[in-house]
């Protein structure tokens, strides 16, 4: 009796990247930037549960030009084979009200490290290292083209099978231990939020050590108050 000739099954791909850091060249509002990354995978094969655009948190009032993240990007589930495979990196301005404006953008093709990875089944890391982003208007035929910043990027593509016993979360939600991120403290408190309008905490010297007695304090009088109402004093 002849065999039956199956097709073998298709494999599935994870791509993953740590967002390290990024650098802005200028910056975009006054003195500072209020920077965050977009990416955006663009593949019809693509079938994972979370969405094919994924943003990092804000990095507030960057003033430097370096702002940092520690940010997970996850795309599980990339059917094989793929006719196209790549992500598009935007470096955007970020605010509350007006929305994002893009700095600059990049695209990295990921479908000679996907295709690999399918033929011998070995997980592969990329970085970190430095990708460059592009204006959005081109230069003029007297100018050179330069780049308006970069973003440091880290970048696993592995299995499904081989991802599925060591899943990550997006962000740094849990689990979070490969490689474990860290929310950074620049950039993130609300003092440098509030900087961005052109506020400021004033600064509190020796009285920030009586900060804890003070709120141990209300939290005592608010616990007599609970008391007394209920009749327990």
């Amino acid at each position: 009796k002849p065999s039956v000739i199956r097709r073998p099954p298709e494999v599935g791909i994870e791509v993953r990247f740590v967002i390290w850091s990024a650098f802005v060249t200028r910056p975009f509002k006054e003195e500072h930037t209020d920077v965050k990354i977009s990416a955006m995978l663009d593949c019809k094969e693509y079938g994972g549960c979370h969405p094919p655009t994924q943003e990092t948190d804000i990095h507030y009032t960057c003033t430097d030009g370096k702002a940092v993240f520690a940010w997970r990007l996850v795309f599980p589930n990339i059917q094989m084979p793929v006719f196209a495979c790549a992500v598009q990196f935007s470096l955007l301005h970020s605010e509350a009200l007006m929305g994002d404006s893009v700095i600059g953008t990049l695209n990295l093709d990921l479908k000679k490290y996907v295709e690999k990875v399918s033929r011998d089944l070995i997980a592969r890391e990329v970085g970190p290292t430095d990708l460059e982003f592009q204006p959005l208007e081109p230069p003029g035929p007297e100018e050179e083209q330069e780049s308006v910043g970069s973003v440091n990027v880290t970048l696993w593509v592995m299995t499904q099978m081989e991802a599925n016993t060591k899943t990550q979360g997006v962000g740094r939600s849990e689990p979070n231990d490969d490689p474990q991120l860290v929310t950074p403290t620049e950039g993130r408190d609300w003092g440098t939020y509030l900087a961005g309008f052109g506020f400021s905490l004033p600064s509190l010297g020796l009285w920030k050590k009586f900060i804890p007695l003070f709120l141990a304090g209300f939290a005592f009088l608010i616990s007599m108050v609970a008391f007394k109402a209920i009749g327990i004093l």
